[in-house]
């Protein structure tokens, strides 16, 4: 058990403005909106285990993790275990580039960034007590990964993917659009 009940996602990463007010801290007990750059929280009694959402208490869980004193750490990455459940390819407005926006649903993965060896198999990452959910995830229309993505989507095969959460929102109309950096498949 934590010695506090006081806490922040971050020293280091600055939780963007957009985002500050959409990240809640969930626990067993309560929810709680995070504040400020660093995304500060208190809790009004001690746990072990924290699930960080998105937007609302039932919303995506974007990350699962044990209490930890000072600071989580947390550099603005998301990994997710799932299937693709769909693809729609937009241009934001005139003047940008077209982009892929991937709709996936699954369950956090228990490491915080980026694997250095593949998993044993998809399930030996997946959090423990987290209902699945839908993220939304954005790639850039000529991204590589892509090729990946549609072959999950069209054999339904369980990927996990990997990405961050961007300094910015500008021009792009959904509410958490995760930037797709990497992906694993898995045969089904």
């Amino acid at each position: 058990m934590q010695d506090s009940i006081t806490g922040k996602l971050s020293s280091h990463w600055q939780i963007p403005a957009y985002a500050q007010k959409k990240l809640l801290i969930c626990t067993e007990y309560e929810s709680q909106t995070v504040s400020g750059v660093w995304g500060e929280f208190a809790l009004s009694r001690p746990v072990r285990t924290l699930i960080l959402r998105w937007g609302v208490a039932t919303g995506p869980a974007l990350l699962r993790f044990e209490w930890q004193s000072e600071s989580f750490e947390w550099d603005g990455s998301v990994q997710v275990g799932g299937y693709v459940d769909a693809i729609h390819t937009m241009r934001p407005s005139a003047q940008d580039d077209p982009l892929h926006v991937i709709l996936f649903g699954g369950h956090p993965l228990t490491y915080h960034q980026f694997p250095t060896e593949q998993p044993e198999n998809f399930h030996y990452s997946i959090a423990a007590g987290v209902s699945q959910n839908i993220t939304t995830w954005v790639l850039p229309y000529d991204s590589p990964l892509m090729t990946d993505v549609r072959l999950a989507l069209v054999h339904n095969l369980r990927l996990h993917l990997y990405g961050r959460v961007p300094e910015t929102t500008q021009r792009l109309p959904l509410s958490l659009p995760i930037t797709l950096e990497g992906v694993t498949v898995f045969s089904s």
